[in-house]
């Protein structure tokens, strides 16, 4: 007897729009987005810490990660 098992796509975006805080309290409360992840994405030193992020001397910048559910939201949409 074989069992078939539905499996859930997911896909991921990265935004940067400046502070961080604001793009992630509003892709929190989006439909179809599973995960929403605060962090800072380029740069040249390993590890930063906000503070130095926040100076501007890392080349860092402030991102979210999103985890979303294709079937319910696409990437434009979160974009808009």
């Amino acid at each position: 007897m074989s069992q078939q098992t539905e499996q859930k796509q997911i896909e991921t975006a990265i935004f940067a729009g400046g502070c961080f805080w604001g793009v992630e309290y509003h892709m929190q409360r989006a439909a179809g987005v599973k995960s929403v992840e605060s962090g800072f994405i380029g740069g040249t030193k390993i590890n930063p810490t906000y503070q130095e992020v926040c100076q501007k001397n890392t080349g860092h910048s402030e991102a979210v990660r999103i985890i979303f559910d294709p079937s319910e939201t696409n990437y434009e949409t979160l974009a808009k």
